[in-house]
């Protein structure tokens, strides 16, 4: 059950202002992050973001040889979003951020630093095989998330569908979780970056 224990405002140097978020996982593991100023957390996946996400799916549908309803692209749109903790969006630009953490299955081993690695380039070659994807440019590095035993980024930009698009996730563990921190930008406000980094920077996983 996630719950949202604190709410508070604060201000930041470059004149952002953000709404820090402490999310629940568990008994043992909170979620702490910022919320951006113009961005929101989403209770439910706003429509104009499901219809997004939805087309695409339509595409990956067609490619095939498939051919789901409205009703059900919408559906398979929300159940992908659902499927996180969080999810954090501008409602002008779309660009959007989703936090997710997964318990390790039962009998599962914790990775290795050189998993978590893999995992992001795999994260790389996945986004480049998707439909519609073109002349992607990648990139990983490590990357720092307080409360994570280790973390990997991977940073993309490319086109989709003749649009330019941006792409960065960060992928990790902090036990007994892996966590995917993924963020989506259509480039409609340059400003979208500087907040999907705020979030970012901001992020602590703590285990009680």
């Amino acid at each position: 059950m996630k719950k949202i224990l604190v709410l508070l405002t604060i201000s930041f140097l470059f004149h952002f202002t953000a709404t820090a978020e402490n999310i629940v996982i568990s008994k043992t593991t909170d979620l702490l992050f910022t919320i951006p100023d113009g961005w929101l957390l989403a209770k439910d996946p706003p429509q104009r973001l499901l219809e997004e996400m939805a087309e695409h799916i339509s595409h990956e549908a067609g490619e095939k040889g498939y051919s789901p309803t409205k009703k059900q692209l919408l559906a398979a749109a929300r159940k992908r979003l659902d499927a996180n903790e969080v999810l954090l969006y501008n409602p002008e630009t779309l660009a959007y951020l989703t936090l997710d953490l997964s318990h390790l299955r039962q009998g599962e081993r914790a990775p290795t630093k050189k998993s978590i690695k893999l995992s992001a380039k795999y994260t790389g070659e996945s986004l480049e095989q998707e439909e519609g994807v073109q002349q992607l440019v990648g990139s990983t590095e490590e990357a720092t998330i307080e409360g994570a035993w280790y973390a990997y980024r991977y940073n993309a930009s490319y086109r989709h569908h003749e649009e330019k698009m941006a792409f960065s996730g960060v992928i990790g563990f902090s036990p007994p979780y892996w966590f995917f921190f993924y963020y989506i930008d259509y480039l409609h406000d340059p400003i979208d970056k500087d907040r999907a980094e705020q979030v970012f920077e901001s992020l602590k996983i703590v285990n009680k």
